[in-house]
C-alpha cells in the first residue's frame, strides 16, 4: 500500500477508536506534526460529513416508505389500522 493510504487507514483506525495502542501513536504523531493534525481534522470531518449525508439518505427513504404506506390503495387495510388507533 501507498504510504498515503496508510496514514488514511491509520488516521480512519484512530477516528473510529479501532485499536487503542496505535491511537496514542496518532496523538503523539499529532503533537510532533501540525500537518498531520491537519489531515486528522480534515478526515474527522470528511467523517462527519459522510453519517450526515447517510442519514438524509435514510430519512429521504423512510419518507418514501412512509408515503407509500399511508397513500397506496393495496395498504388500505393497514391505513384504517392505523386511523383507528389515533381516532380513541
Amino acid at each position: 500500500m501507498r504510504i498515503s493510504l496508510i496514514e488514511i487507514q491509520e488516521i480512519d483506525n484512530y477516528l473510529l477508536d479501532q485499536d487503542p495502542a496505535q491511537s496514542l501513536v496518532v496523538d503523539v504523531r499529532m503533537l510532533v506534526n501540525p500537518q498531520f493534525k491537519d489531515k486528522v481534522l480534515w478526515q474527522k470531518t470528511v467523517h462527519e460529513l459522510v453519517k450526515l449525508h447517510g442519514r438524509e439518505k435514510l430519512r429521504f427513504e423512510i419518507q418514501l416508505v412512509e408515503r407509500e404506506l399511508l397513500t397506496a390503495p393495496k395498504y388500505k387495510s393497514f391505513q384504517e389500522r392505523i386511523r383507528s388507533i389515533f381516532k380513541k
